[in-house]
């Protein structure tokens, strides 16, 4: 195994076996619902007012964990989470509070665009999970219909809340373009495709700094930069994020990467990132003067991630994942350092709940771009057998992407590999199975894949290949992940289309 697919591996691996169960068993508020807002050092949850922000990540935490296989009870996490969040954090106008007190009463009613961001992210997440019957995609319209008509800006983006208040951010925005994303994944409304583009548009015309291909944090009511040190800060983490959701966007929507995103990444690596530290900072300025030499561990697990997204060689994404893992290694695990000093010593202080969303991102794109560290963490199946798959066949790609693609999404949530071969499919059809692997043709990998999971009815299912059409031998069956009627247990992948 080489370096690189070793670390990832490892990160993968203290995600499933440390802070998974950690963050659920001692993170979770058994008394008054919710989740801790952080756990100290030796283990202990702090009991704090929960934040809009904390819950939702947890909620998508926990959902992306069920994605990426973890076998603990993700769903009951994921549920624990979003059904606190319904009750306590959702106003009549579907937009969110921002802090509920202990009590169960709201502590901060204020809006705060970043909050709905990551609402619209864990409800995204809740509908893959739970459905349309749970109501998630609902929540998730009304309040983006509440944001197009009472928070939309005139020159782009939304505003801050609806009195104006200033200065803008382009954080809260980074986090809806990755919302959107998100809902683009698993539905087909063209609204999500229409937000995303217009924050894109937003970054590339207005954030981003054309001459220095900086970013900028703080911006005046026209979108210029705001004035004195505030207009002036850069982040090299949010300089890594942009970088990887442009190229996300890019790619989901059939478009070449914008050229801002090598130089997002070339401005954090030069200006931003301590090579004797091999972290990256806090914030610098303009000039590339330090403004904070803090490392924070989120900025870590985004250089990973934009790393990724660029194609960086294996040494430099192995040195970026190295850089996140030195923040793990806490006495007890499955906690982490969020500081780290500019003297290289970590600031010793309660882990933070936030984290863990950042982590979690991080280990699911090194999941999938590295084939050895996918399977890492993944219980061992008796007899050496293979982790459940389900192959497409498509014969019409309007029939697969109209009928068969939620239920392909519904299969990958409950941590199933899936793939589909054709030998002709659309570039527009193709950027829509992107989390999907093809393979060219069955004859092909018929040697490697031993085991198939059909989303429809089987858990585990064998096939043979003959001269005449492929059948599914069903040796397992377990309720549907549809609501529509489940298909007979065994059916030739001919008809089934």
């Amino acid at each position: 195994m080489s370096d690189v697919a070793a670390e990832a591996a490892a990160l993968k691996r203290w995600l499933f076996d440390a802070a998974l169960p950690l963050w659920w068993e001692r993170g979770a508020d058994r008394i008054r619902g919710g989740f801790h807002e952080a756990i100290s050092l030796d283990g202990s949850p702090l009991p704090q007012p929960h934040r809009a922000r904390v819950i939702a990540r947890q909620a998508f935490s926990y959902g992306e964990a069920g994605r990426l296989g973890w076998p603990g009870p993700w769903r009951e996490a994921q549920h624990h989470a979003l059904e606190y969040f319904r009750k306590h954090f959702i106003t009549a106008d579907a937009t969110v509070v921002s802090v509920v007190g202990l009590d169960g009463e709201i502590a901060d009613p204020r809006f705060d665009l970043y909050n709905q961001a990551f609402a619209l992210l864990a409800f995204a997440s809740g509908h893959r999970t739970f459905g349309e019957a749970a109501g998630w995609r609902r929540q998730a319209v009304a309040l983006r219909t509440t944001l197009e008509q009472s928070y939309a800006h005139p020159l782009g983006g939304f505003v801050e809340d609806r009195a104006g208040r200033l200065p803008q951010r382009s954080n809260p925005h980074m986090h809806l373009l990755e919302a959107a994303l998100a809902w683009m994944a698993v539905e087909d409304d063209p609204a999500w495709r229409s937000m995303a583009d217009g924050i894109a548009a937003l970054c590339l015309e207005k954030l981003i700094d054309p001459a220095s291909g900086a970013l900028g944090e703080f911006f005046a009511r026209d979108w210029s930069p705001a004035p004195g040190v505030e207009g002036r800060i850069r982040e090299p983490g949010h300089h890594y994020e942009w970088a990887f959701l442009l190229d996300r966007w890019a790619r989901m929507t059939c478009r070449n990467a914008p050229e801002a995103v090598p130089r997002l990444i070339a401005f954090a690596d030069s200006r931003g990132l301590d090579v004797r530290r091999g972290a990256a900072v806090n914030a610098v300025l303009s000039d590339g003067g330090v403004h904070d030499p803090i490392a924070r561990l989120w900025a870590q697990a985004e250089r990973v991630r934009a790393y990724l997204a660029q194609r960086r060689s294996g040494d430099d994404v192995a040195a970026a994942i190295k850089g996140l893992r030195r923040f793990l290694a806490t006495p007890t695990q499955g906690v982490w350092f969020d500081q780290l000093g500019a003297d290289d010593a970590f600031i010793v202080e309660p882990a933070r709940a936030t984290s863990l969303y950042h982590i979690i991102g991080t280990v699911a794109e090194l999941s999938q771009a590295i084939p050895a560290a996918a399977n890492s963490g993944l219980p061992a199946r008796s007899g050496g057998a293979a982790a459940p798959r389900v192959v497409y066949l498509v014969t019409e790609d309007w029939y697969f992407i109209s009928h068969r693609l939620p239920m392909a999404r519904a299969a990958r949530g409950a941590s199933t590999r899936c793939m589909w071969q054709r030998a002709s499919i659309g570039t527009a059809r193709q950027s829509r199975l992107k989390d999907f692997t093809s393979i060219p043709s069955l004859g092909a990998a018929a040697a490697s894949i031993r085991a198939i999971l059909f989303v429809w009815c089987v858990r585990y299912a064998s096939f043979t290949e003959t001269s005449g059409p492929l059948s599914l031998t069903t040796s397992q069956c377990r309720q549907p992940w549809s609501d529509r009627s489940p298909l007979p247990a065994s059916r030739s992948f001919a008809s089934t289309r």
